[in-house]
């Protein structure tokens, strides 16, 4: 018998366990299908509570059984990340990473902080026209550029980002500011009133 016709001949719709217990109970039945259903749905010999009560057990076992298993593999997946991490300081350790200095932002994030708590940060066009005035570039040239990255390089001189920040100009005063921007295909900063080239 097909769960179509089960359901056609009971009005029943059982679950995935219930069904299974329905499939073998009337496999073992050696009965017409059509008298199987209407002993069914009229509940005879309390074969119906019978299979639905034992339908329920096989679900919670099931359900157990897949709530255990997500539990193993939870806890392998947590011991491999922490294998995967332990691997990962030991290589960095033997490539001996050190942070950049030649590449990347040229003002620390500390003292962005410093300044960005300090001031309110400047309107796009305030910071284009604060550029222009200070280093010359023309107006339309400039595309101001809202995050920055540190490096750090190890033994065999090959670098890798260590850290990406959100920067947006502060201009304090003179000698106290800090924009990142771009002027065709070159990279700059203005680190306290410095015009200085961005490498990435």
């Amino acid at each position: 018998m097909m769960l179509q016709e089960f359901e056609t001949l009971t009005d029943i719709h059982p679950t995935l366990e219930l069904w299974e217990l329905i499939e073998r109970a009337y496999n073992e039945s050696k009965l017409d299908k059509l008298i199987w259903c209407a002993r069914f749905k009229m509940n005879e010999n309390g074969i119906a509570e019978r299979l639905a009560r034992d339908a329920d057990a096989l679900a919670t076992r099931r359900t157990d059984m897949l709530r255990h298993d997500l539990n193993q593999a939870r806890m392998r997946i947590n011991q491999l990340e922490n294998q995967l991490a332990d691997a990962k300081a030991q290589l960095d350790r033997e490539l001996g990473w050190q942070p950049a200095t030649d590449i990347g932002t040229n003002m620390s994030e500390h003292d962005y902080q410093l300044l960005a708590d300090d001031t309110a940060p400047m309107s796009e066009l305030d910071a284009i026209r604060r550029i222009a005035h200070e280093c010359g570039f023309d107006m339309s040239c400039i595309k101001l550029v809202p995050t920055v990255e540190t490096f750090d390089v190890n033994k065999h001189q090959k670098c890798r980002v260590s850290g990406t920040y959100s920067r947006l100009p502060v201009w304090a005063s003179t000698d106290w500011n800090y924009i990142r921007f771009d002027v065709c295909d070159n990279q700059w900063e203005i680190v306290n009133g410095e015009l200085m080239p961005y490498y990435d």
